[in-house]
């Protein structure tokens, strides 16, 4: 690993397990380093844990193993409150589904987290 004031978001030994009937693995195993001023891309064929990834590393979901460092801090060691607030504070989300409400315009669907 860099410097670690370089590194903004650091995952280790990352898995996510879904337990459907038996095990689904989702996630095995991702270490992944991103630096201040890096940009990265996660590629892959559908069903490869793409979403998943970006939601472990997003902390809109919690791993089954491994951790997830945002800032110099783990994310595992953080209470709900204090996710939410990275959530909204440090990190940006683009949906693929917008999930816009229908009768209001665009305009409108932007502003109403606002209200």
């Amino acid at each position: 690993m860099k410097n670690s004031k370089e590194c903004i978001l650091l995952a280790v030994d990352l898995c996510k397990q879904y337990h459907l009937g038996g095990a689904i693995h989702a996630v095995v195993d991702v270490n992944l380093e991103v630096n201040r001023g890096e940009f990265v891309t996660v590629v892959g064929p559908s069903g490869s844990g793409k979403s998943t990834l970006l939601g472990l590393l997003g902390a809109l979901d919690t791993p089954s193993s491994g951790s997830v460092h945002l800032g110099g801090r783990d994310l595992a060691h953080m209470s709900s409150r204090q996710l939410a607030r990275v959530r909204r504070t440090d990190i940006g989300f683009i949906f693929q589904f917008f999930h816009l409400i229908p009768h209001l315009t665009a305009w409108e669907n932007v502003c109403l987290p606002l209200r």
